[in-house]
């Protein structure tokens, strides 16, 4: 399949579909990514640590982040 029957392919699912196929490929980035189990790693530690985000501080900027359109 080309690149560009994916993308068609891709244009015709529904918002969920697509979701999940994003998130497929962002999982693929990260694999290749060599710093991303020192990543996961660092993260872990800091949670550890007790320095985590409640719900409501994530949905702030989550808000926040759209309003910036990222």
């Amino acid at each position: 399949m080309s690149v560009a029957q994916v993308t068609q392919e891709i244009a015709r699912m529904t918002e969920d579909e697509q979701f999940f196929v994003a998130a497929f490929l962002q999982h693929l980035v990260d694999e290749r990514d060599p710093n991303h189990a020192a990543t996961l790693a660092e993260a872990n530690r800091r949670m550890d640590e007790g320095k985590k985000v409640t719900f409501e501080e994530l949905v702030e900027r989550h808000e926040a982040l759209e309003r910036q359109g990222k």
